[in-house]
């Protein structure tokens, strides 16, 4: 009987330990990740965040391992080499943990290399499992084709009527939309802005009402290699000068 104790106690030390653990994990990946955001792409004190972000992943923390796997594919950093191969080893360590962040920087590799079913796959996946910007990326896919923040559309999505699915689209922005994307918020205020025949009726005040809670929320938009803030996103929406166009 004692034995028995004495086992269970072991094992509950053991709980303790880990989840102690996973906190210190995570508040090394967050100090890491949001100081970086601070520093932008030409700071200095790079590597001594990343190393941070390092420690965390090594010690199996999934948004660390996710976050490292996507900059080592993706990397806008000029002090880490792009090695894709070490990268998508990573995210399928985090896919493993149902890392959201791995699922949707995996749909970005999946995209880059003409995989389009099996990116749409992750992003739902991703979005079911309460990621809303993955919704947004949904959303922006099924509008135009290509990805939120995406450089490039590939013409040849198009044959998959990915550049004109209005239906799907209005669904994921919308989603998304709810739950305070900034970056849906924006879209789908231009949608009110300009209306889209069949689906949305003009409605400038509903833009504005949806472009002033976007610049209220201010979050970094969307992925972690992307730093633009929503001001940024509304440049490209709807052009320079697009707060005298709202009448903010």
């Amino acid at each position: 009987m004692k034995k028995v104790l004495w086992m269970i106690a072991m094992v509950l030390i053991a709980n303790v330990s880990v989840g102690q653990d996973m906190d210190y994990a995570k508040r090394l990946f967050e100090e890491g990740r949001d100081k970086l955001a601070e520093l932008g792409v030409t700071g200095s004190g790079h590597m001594q965040q990343f190393n941070k972000i390092k420690k965390a992943a090594d010690m199996g923390y999934a948004e660390a391992i996710a976050y490292f796997g996507c900059e080592l594919t993706k990397t806008g950093y000029t002090m880490i080499q792009r090695d894709v191969v070490k990268g998508v080893r990573y995210l399928d360590e985090a896919l493993l943990l149902q890392s959201t962040q791995a699922m949707i920087c995996m749909a970005y590799q999946h995209y880059d290399e003409g995989r389009i079913f099996e990116c749409i796959e992750l992003l739902d996946q991703a979005f079911m499992l309460g990621d809303y910007n993955a919704a947004t990326d949904l959303g922006y896919l099924f509008k135009t084709g290509k990805l939120t923040n995406h450089p490039h559309a590939e013409p040849k999505y198009a044959k998959y009527g990915l550049n004109n699915d209005l239906a799907s689209s209005l669904y994921y922005l919308q989603e998304a939309s709810k739950n305070g994307a900034s970056e849906a918020e924006i879209l789908l205020s231009h949608w009110y802005f300009v209306g889209v025949p069949g689906h949305i009726t003009r409605n400038t005040s509903k833009a504005k009402a949806l472009m002033v809670r976007a610049m209220q929320e201010k979050d970094v938009i969307a992925h972690p290699w992307t730093t633009r803030q929503a001001e940024h996103i509304a440049d490209d929406v709807y052009g320079v000068g697009w707060e005298e166009k709202l009448g903010m």
